[in-house]
């Protein structure tokens, strides 16, 4: 969808259905998006709400193509 969107970092861990403690499944999620954001995928700013964890994405580019090598 275009826009702005908001993924609460509950729902990812929902979603992925990680069998670690939640510190580790934050951290884990955290460098995800991280190297999400690293090869272009996605542009995206984490946002604290009180107590909760959000992640605001800005833009994504499912159609990522793969870099030449050469």
């Amino acid at each position: 969808p275009a826009g702005t969107l908001f993924v609460n970092m509950k729902r990812l861990r929902e979603r992925l259905l990680l069998t670690t403690p939640i510190r580790t499944q934050n951290q884990i999620i955290r460098k995800a998006m991280r190297e999400l954001e690293s090869i272009g995928y996605l542009d995206y700013q984490e946002v604290k709400k009180g107590r909760d964890i959000q992640f605001q994405i800005f833009k994504r580019s499912p159609k990522l193509a793969l870099a030449k090598q050469g």
